[in-house]
């Protein structure tokens, strides 16, 4: 005899892990700790901007020029998101911490949504929120057609302004990363930012970076974005209702009406992001043609 199936194997017992391995997703929240949080008990945050009261010199015995400043409301919309769990009696009952690892899979999830929505998300026309690579923004074309180089970091650095520089973070993908590592390669020896024993660059310009898979990659295409160089508190994410999950113990089939056998998890979030200050924004992109 042997542990071959055949053989003998089939009377071994077989002991199976529960804990659901998660295969996808980022894993992270992308920019969302670096972005201004704000609760709101509608279905949208408004703020109030300003620029500064602009000073200037006055002759002796002169009129005072009038100074107001001009007023803004910035938006920010909320939006839904859910998602539903159907299981039947059984599972529930014969899958070891049923309940625990689905729970894992759903704030998993959303965790995953936000860090793809305050990147990429489609806005308002889509029922999501605007993310930092779809939003309107101030942007920043690279020197070279078609070519990103280490004077680009220097170009959109310079760009941004002094108010906003030295809170800044740069926000990209491992791959635009990737690109930056290799600047001081040949005889810019100065450009050089890490050596390939570092786990990436943690500074750029004396800030931090976030890298996030849901960043873009660098692409040649016409217009495509980069990176972003941001000051993130100019960026908000409104929170209606933080995510809720919710037990339902018994599901009714669309037949009869009639219990199915099945119970139910339903998860749910109201949400919305977008810049409430164009200013705080740079994007850097490839040129249009």
């Amino acid at each position: 005899m042997s542990l071959t199936d055949t053989s003998g194997g089939f009377a071994v017992p077989v002991v199976i892990d529960p804990t659901v391995i998660i295969t996808d997703g980022t894993g992270l929240t992308g920019i969302l700790p670096y972005c201004r949080i704000e609760p709101v008990n509608t279905d949208s945050w408004k703020g109030v901007s300003a620029a500064h009261t602009v000073w200037g010199g006055r002759a002796e015995a002169a009129e005072s020029g009038d100074d107001t400043s001009a007023f803004a409301q910035p938006t920010v919309n909320i939006h839904s998101t859910d998602a539903f769990v159907p299981a039947s009696i059984e599972v529930t009952m014969d899958f070891p911490g049923f309940v625990s690892q689905i729970g894992n899979l759903i704030a998993d999830g959303y965790q995953d949504f936000v860090a793809e929505q305050l990147a990429i998300g489609a806005g308002d026309g889509s029922n999501e929120g605007w993310g930092i690579f779809t939003t309107t923004a101030t942007t920043v074309n690279v020197t070279t057609d078609n070519t990103f180089g280490a004077p680009d970091i220097d170009k959109v650095w310079a760009d941004l302004g002094e108010r906003y520089r030295s809170k800044a973070t740069w926000f990209m993908n491992v791959d635009v990363e990737n690109d930056i590592r290799g600047f001081g390669s040949g005889t810019a020896t100065s450009r050089f930012t890490v050596d390939q024993t570092r786990e990436g660059i943690s500074l750029l310009n004396g800030r931090p970076v976030v890298l996030s898979d849901w960043a873009p990659v660098w692409s040649g295409t016409d217009g495509a974005a980069i990176l972003v160089l941001a000051d993130f508190k100019q960026f908000l994410f409104a929170q209606r209702v933080g995510m809720t999950l919710e037990y339902i113990p018994h599901l009714f089939a669309t037949g009869a009406n009639r219990p199915s056998g099945q119970r139910g998890w339903y998860a749910y979030a109201r949400y919305g992001h977008d810049k409430v200050n164009i200013n705080g924004l740079r994007r850097l992109k490839n040129i249009t043609t």
